[in-house]
């Protein structure tokens, strides 16, 4: 397993009190698996 961490600060001009939703979207192969253990949006 691996972590990937993103900053808010990378998501200026975006209003974060509206976002109801986050999607990963991939290439569309049609195998693989994904497992996500823990979403987390933290602020410095």
């Amino acid at each position: 397993m691996a972590t990937i961490r993103w900053q808010l600060s990378d998501f200026a001009g975006v209003d974060l009190s509206q976002i109801s939703e986050i999607a990963l979207l991939f290439d569309q192969t049609a195998s693989g698996s994904l497992f996500m253990g823990d979403v987390e949006l933290v602020r410095p």
